[in-house]
C-alpha cells in the first residue's frame, strides 16, 4: 500500500498509469490534508513471481554480463569497430532480431 499526501498530476502521472493499467486501486482518503492511497490489484501481484525471477537472474547474472562488457570494451579498444574480431554469433534477419554486416550500422529489421 502507498499511501501520500495529494500530489500534483506530474508526480502521480505513473501511478495513473499504473491504475489505468489495473495494477493498482486508488482511493481518495478523506483527510486533511487530502490524501490518496494505493493497492496492489490482483493483477499486479500475478506479475510479481516474474519480476521476483527477473531479479535473481539479474543478481545471478549481473558478473557474468560484467565480465562479458569487459572483454568486449578491451576488444573493442584494441580493435575499434570490431574489425578482424571473430564473429560469435550469426544474426540472421528475422522479425524481433537485428542484422549485423561488418562495417555496417545495426539496423532493425522488422517491427517490434
Amino acid at each position: 500500500m502507498i499511501s501520500s499526501p495529494a500530489a500534483s498530476s506530474t508526480s502521480s502521472s505513473p501511478l495513473r498509469r499504473l491504475e489505468r493499467d489495473d495494477m493498482l486501486e486508488r482511493s481518495v482518503l478523506t483527510t486533511r490534508p487530502a490524501a490518496v492511497e494505493y493497492r496492489r490489484t490482483p493483477l499486479a501481484h500475478s506479475v510479481q513471481t516474474l519480476i521476483d525471477a527477473l531479479s535473481r537472474w539479474t543478481t545471478t547474472s549481473l558478473p557474468a554480463v560484467t565480465a562479458a562488457r569487459t572483454t568486449f570494451d578491451a576488444d573493442e579498444t584494441l580493435s575499434p569497430g570490431g574489425a578482424g574480431r571473430p564473429r560469435r554469433h550469426k544474426l540472421t534477419p528475422s522479425r524481433n532480431r537485428v542484422t549485423a554486416t561488418p562495417g555496417v550500422e545495426l539496423a532493425a529489421s522488422g517491427t517490434h
